[in-house]
């Protein structure tokens, strides 16, 4: 049942799955002298279906919550927010802003994947302050330089962040960002869908023919599927030869299966995402010289994803050492 709103909620349609099912079983089952292909084609055909519900249902990852440390000079506090706050609590304004006080609904998206976190200050306050003196700033990172204070006034509660030039580096590097969807801070290659209304860990796309975020989780299984999905379709080309119709329908749609799943199958051997290769400008832990930070080899990578893809925890992704 819970699976079945699933699909309605989302406005999930199988049409081009059952499609495909109904046309061609329906020309097999006229066919039935081709016994060969009949007997390939049929588990193909259920084994296709099988893995458009696995791949539908199962999750691409769940990020879990998290607590945000910041180093103070005397001691530390603990920042946790966490992800069933609603975002409307955080338009709160601040009462006084001469005291360094700031307005959440002045925090303005960055390059990264619209999680970066911007410190407003008064003017009065940026003549005397240096240009590092920041709470929160850069690509999406945290930092700890001066000791500005920041207070985030809420119906439920007070925050309040500190930070001084205390010795200990940073909590948060320069990978990890902070979800202003979610309400949770966002590991290395994760990213916030507008779809699903979640950040998914090694985000690679959103799917609109399958209706769900292709993830750490799911991908795996996804490549299964097209693969699966192609074999499918070129034997019921073969069974299709007399219905020329049909067959210009399955002769287009495999070819554009085989490019996704050459697509797919590249990134896989560099071990970067499709949101990674198109946005890599915008991404900062990719380096300009260095497209492919995560790549270990292509025997190393698709065993790090079938590893990945079989663990329940998120992968905690580092970057290669130049």
């Amino acid at each position: 049942m819970k699976a079945a709103c699933l699909f309605y909620n989302q406005k999930t349609y199988l049409g081009p799955t059952i499609f495909m099912v109904l046309q061609i079983g329906l020309h097999v089952w006229a066919y039935k002298e081709f016994l060969l292909y009949y007997y390939i084609f049929g588990p193909l055909m259920f084994a296709s279906c099988g893995l458009y519900f696995i791949v539908r249902i199962k999750d691409p990852g769940t990020i879990p919550i998290v607590k945000v440390e910041i180093p103070l000079e005397n001691n530390q506090i603990e920042v946790q927010i966490e992800n069933n706050v609603k975002r409307e609590v955080l338009n709160a304004q601040a009462n006084d802003e001469s005291n360094g006080q700031i307005s959440l609904d002045q925090f303005k998206d960055g390059p990264d994947n619209d999680n970066t976190i911007q410190k407003y200050y008064p003017e009065q306050q940026q003549q005397q302050q240096a240009d590092n003196q920041h709470i929160l700033s850069g690509r999406g990172m945290l930092s700890s330089p001066s000791s500005e204070q920041a207070k985030i006034n809420t119906p439920n509660k007070q925050t309040c962040i500190s930070t001084s030039n205390a010795v200990s580096p940073p909590i948060l590097a320069a990978e990890k960002r902070f979800c202003m969807q979610c309400l949770n801070e966002q590991p290395m290659r994760a990213k916030h869908c507008q779809y699903c209304k979640k950040c998914i860990p090694m985000f690679d796309h959103h799917c609109p023919w399958i209706g769900i975020c292709i993830g750490e989780k799911n991908k795996l299984i996804f490549l299964i599927y097209l693969f699966v999905q192609i074999a499918q379709l070129i034997v019921g080309i073969r069974i299709s030869v007399q219905n020329i119709g049909l067959l210009v329908v399955m002769g287009i749609i495999v070819i554009l299966l085989i490019t996704l799943f050459g697509f797919h199958a590249f990134y896989v051997a560099k071990n970067i995402t499709t949101w990674e290769y198109l946005s890599w400008k915008r991404i900062s832990y990719i380096d300009q010289n260095s497209r492919y930070p995560f790549d270990k080899g292509v025997i190393n990578n698709i065993r790090l994803l079938i590893q990945i893809s079989c663990q329940t925890q998120i992968y905690e992704w580092q970057l290669q050492s130049q």
